[in-house]
C-alpha cells in the first residue's frame, strides 16, 4: 500500500452486511464523532437522505473524513444493493484502499461476488472485514474458507475473531492468535504467506520456528 498523509478508502460490502456500521464504528474510534450513529436508529451520518433513514439502507454514496495517526482519511460509505451498483462503480475509479465488509453469519453472498470481481479489474488493494462475529450461527472458519473457495483468494488472517463466549465477542491481534486459538485460519494465512515469500516458505517447509511479528512485517511489504 502506497504511504501517504491522505488516503481515499472505499467501504463495499452486500447489503445488510454491517457497512454503515463499520463507518460509524471508525468515526467514532478516531473521536470525530461523540456518539456511535445507529442504521436501525436512524442516527447514521452516512444515511443522511430520508430515504435511506426510512428504509434502512445507503442508496447513495456518502463521503466522511477523519484523522488517525497523523494520516487524513478520506472514507467513501458505499450501497450495498445490488440496484445501486453504478454508485459503487463510480466511487471505485478514487479509491487507494477497499474494506470489503462479510457477514460472519451470511458469509460469501452473491453480491460479495459482483464487488470482488470489480475489485480485481482495478487491481486495488483490499482488506477483507469479517463482521458481525457475535451473532447466533456466526461461523468464521467458514466464511474464510468459502472466500478462498469461492472468490479464489488468498486471505491472510490480520487478527483474529474470538466468539468462544458468545456475550463477549473479541479480537484478538495475528501475533497473539496462533498461541491462544489455534485455527485452520492461522494455518492457511501462513500456508498462504509461504507462497508469496521465499524466504517464508524455506522456514515453513523445514519446520523451522518462526517469528510471528516478523511474518507480519513480511505481509506488508509483499
Amino acid at each position: 500500500m502506497v504511504e501517504k498523509d491522505i488516503i481515499t478508502i472505499g467501504v463495499l460490502a452486500h447489503v445488510d452486511a454491517g457497512k454503515t456500521s463499520l463507518t460509524e464504528c471508525l468515526l467514532y474510534k478516531s473521536g470525530t464523532t461523540q456518539a456511535q450513529g445507529s442504521v436501525d436508529k436512524g442516527s447514521a451520518i452516512t444515511d443522511g437522505l430520508a430515504m435511506e433513514r426510512n428504509r434502512g439502507i445507503s442508496i447513495k454514496t456518502a463521503t466522511v473524513d477523519f484523522e488517525w495517526e497523523g494520516t487524513h482519511i478520506n472514507l467513501l460509505d458505499t450501497p450495498g444493493h445490488i440496484d445501486f451498483s453504478a454508485e459503487v462503480d463510480r466511487a471505485l475509479s478514487v479509491l487507494d484502499l477497499i474494506v470489503l465488509v462479510v457477514s460472519a453469519k451470511e458469509g460469501v453472498q452473491a453480491h460479495t461476488l459482483n464487488l470482488w470481481e470489480s475489485i480485481k479489474e482495478r487491481n486495488l488493494p483490499v482488506l477483507v472485514f469479517i463482521n458481525k462475529i457475535d451473532r447466533p450461527g456466526a461461523d468464521l472458519e467458514q466464511v474464510f474458507t468459502d472466500f478462498e473457495k469461492d472468490l479464489g483468494a488468498k486471505l491472510f488472517a490480520l487478527n483474529m475473531g474470538d466468539n468462544s463466549i458468545p456475550e463477549k465477542p473479541k479480537v484478538i491481534s495475528f501475533k497473539d492468535s496462533f498461541s491462544n486459538i489455534p485455527s485452520p485460519i492461522i494455518i492457511k494465512s501462513l500456508e498462504n504467506l509461504a507462497e508469496l515469500d521465499e524466504l517464508f516458505l524455506e522456514q515453513y517447509l523445514e519446520g523451522n520456528r518462526y517469528n510471528l511479528d516478523e511474518c507480519f512485517q513480511r505481509l506488508w511489504f509483499r
